[in-house]
């Protein structure tokens, strides 16, 4: 097993061991957390489970790992966007290994340097778009979900 993918099985143990055993007060303080501070605005019933499952998930990947914190700030609005499709309860399993996966697909794929010259392409979109933004809706548009 290489470093990267054994990293990887540590991430998703130790996020796995933090999801055992949750009750509905747990899921019901994540929806609170993440409702308060307005990453799940507009989103009611099994969308806001989802999404506030996968926000928490990677919270703590990015707490626990100190590795992702470059990708931190795109990575919420891409687990919204992609989460929030789903309108049926995801296995909590399934939830945190899709986190994981979507976590290193856009650290792989995140251009860490040279933003600003790497997206958006030249002549896709005129240069007053944020490249964060375009990079976000890209990603996010073109991932499925292994339900």
């Amino acid at each position: 097993m290489d470093e990267m993918a054994k990293v990887i099985k540590e991430e998703i143990s130790y996020v796995k061991d933090s999801f055992k055993n949750i009750t509905e007060e747990d899921e019901n303080n994540m929806i609170n957390r993440w409702t308060k501070i307005g990453f799940t605005e507009g989103l009611s019933g099994v969308q806001l489970l989802n999404v506030s499952l996968a926000m928490e998930a990677a919270a703590i990947i990015i707490i626990e790992s100190n590795k992702h914190d470059e990708i931190s700030t795109i990575l919420f609005p891409i687990i919204r966007r992609i989460f929030q499709e789903v309108s049926s309860k995801i296995e909590t399993e399934v939830i945190l290994k899709n986190t994981m996966d979507i976590i290193n697909e856009v650290q792989d794929a995140y251009p860490l340097e040279g933003v600003q010259d790497a997206y958006p392409p030249e002549g896709v979109l005129s240069h007053n778009v944020d490249p964060e933004a375009y990079f976000c809706s890209v990603f996010s548009t073109n991932y499925k979900l292994k339900l």
